[in-house]
């Protein structure tokens, strides 16, 4: 069983990754423009959802580049491997138990993947391992210390229910990926450092 807590061959998926595009995919954009990434880079999508992210990656990178998309339910990139993108691969993977992939990367992004992962922590520095030297690894996850709990209604049962909803998920998660889970976010810049990665944390 996954540890993933949403279920991508349900009928709300393809809503959520399209409310998760739009709500993130400028600021993603925003921080992969920052490593310079440019033609004939090797890049590695973790989790990537309906792929929004790898196409703009391929686009970057040109067909002299390479981008690998993987995720543990790949439906929702059929299309993307049909269309005219030889230089992107899409694969069934599992980053968290899975075997990393042979060939090195200029490039690796993962948003809102690792916090999903038990083993995060190695998981994170099997990520760093496959770097090239002097490669990019860019990881996005959830810091709750800036997140607002409220709901914006001033409907009480809309805010209860949003509550409800809210507090069975942070079960859920505890559950399948550990407490660790809440306090990941905030905890990736001391985490690279100890790993030697050079970090440089993005604020959105």
């Amino acid at each position: 069983m996954s540890n993933y807590i949403f279920e991508n061959a349900g009928q709300q998926a393809s809503q959520r990754f399209t409310s998760l595009e739009t709500l993130y995919d400028p600021w993603t954009i925003r921080h992969l423009e920052a490593t310079g990434i440019g033609p004939g880079w090797q890049c590695w999508e973790v989790g990537g959802g309906r792929g929004s992210i790898a196409t703009w990656l391929g686009e970057r990178c040109g067909k002299a580049g390479y981008v690998l998309v993987t995720d543990i339910d790949p439906r929702f990139l059929v299309e993307l491997a049909t269309l005219d993108h030889s230089h992107i691969e899409v694969q069934r993977h599992d980053i968290g138990t899975d075997p990393l992939p042979a060939q090195p990367f200029d490039l690796i992004h993962a948003r809102l993947v690792l916090i999903h992962v038990p083993a995060r922590e190695q998981t994170l520095q099997r990520l760093v391992t496959a770097l090239k030297p002097g490669g990019w690894l860019v990881v996005e996850d959830f810091d709750p210390t800036f997140i607002d709990p409220r709901y914006p209604t001033s409907d009480p049962s809309a805010a209860a229910l949003f509550q409800k909803v809210a507090a069975a998920q942070r079960q859920l998660m505890a559950a399948r990926s550990g407490e660790l889970a809440s306090t990941w976010g905030r905890s990736l810049y001391r985490r690279l450092r100890a790993l030697g990665v050079r970090a440089s944390p993005l604020q959105t």
